[in-house]
């Protein structure tokens, strides 16, 4: 379950750094991409990273 949660986090991160790397990016749509992950973040991946953060202190406490 943990591995899906990180999976999830993670992919998106991989697919910017690798547009980053490669430089293959038009600066606008790097601008609109930032902001929209920015936006998909503040939604989506910030609670997600809280919970999952939470279940996982938690698991690591009852072992």
């Amino acid at each position: 379950m943990l591995q899906v949660f990180t999976g999830i986090l993670v992919s998106p991160l991989v697919f910017i750094i690798q547009d980053v790397v490669s430089e293959q990016y038009d600066p606008d749509m790097m601008i609109l991409g930032g902001t929209l992950f920015e936006v998909l973040f503040e939604i989506v991946f910030y609670p997600v990273t809280k919970l999952t953060i939470r279940k996982s202190s938690e698991y690591i406490g009852r072992s």
